[in-house]
């Protein structure tokens, strides 16, 4: 699915869990909803398929935040940057 803001409005929450729907422009790049409705950006990548979360929905525009995907992949494919962790992220808190 192309992610529009049109599209991402219409996007139903799941009676229970969360729901991501993938963008077809950026690999990775997606909206997941939660069953309370929240809507966040969020980025799937690596051979671990890590997610990380870039922004909600609202707050940060559907242009930003696929710039910010973008950014992140060209970071992380040419090894300037490593993706956190959930442990790395704990040890910097």
């Amino acid at each position: 699915m192309r992610l529009t803001d049109f599209a991402i409005q219409s996007l139903k929450a799941p009676e229970s869990g969360a729901a991501i729907f993938y963008d077809t422009l950026v690999p990775g790049f997606g909206v997941r909803v939660s069953n309370g409705g929240t809507k966040s950006f969020i980025l799937t990548h690596g051979p671990r398929r890590q997610r990380e979360t870039i922004g909600r929905v609202g707050v940060v525009k559907l242009q930003d935040a696929r710039a910010e995907a973008k950014r992140r992949l060209a970071e992380y494919t040419l090894g300037k940057e490593r993706a956190q962790t959930t442990r790395d992220r704990k040890s910097v808190m």
